[in-house]
């Protein structure tokens, strides 16, 4: 007998219902959301830190590899200083 079964998500909707669940987590729990955000206070302030650095470097990656159909990796970046210290930009990582 033939079973129907829905398709499994894309590695790209999966990435993009993280930072989705936690949004709407922020929005109608926010004094949760920061309290959870706490890295000092909190047990999963830096599990949740971590997270959304992942998705946010992961998602334009994969959107952009989806689109173009061909595998695609942006440079790693992070934020430094820049010579004003008031100023934060991005530096490539090599």
């Amino acid at each position: 007998m033939h079973s129907l079964k829905p398709p499994l998500p894309t590695q790209p909707s999966q990435w993009w219902a993280l930072p989705y669940a936690l949004s709407l987590y922020a929005k109608y729990h926010p004094k949760e959301w920061v309290a959870a955000l706490d890295i000092d206070s909190s047990v999963v302030g830096v599990t949740l830190e971590r997270a959304m650095d992942l998705a946010i470097g992961a998602l334009p990656q994969l959107v952009l590899r989806a689109v173009l159909d061909w595998p695609f990796l942006l440079p790693c970046r992070t934020w430094t200083r820049a010579e004003d210290p008031e100023l934060l930009t991005f530096r490539t990582t090599s």
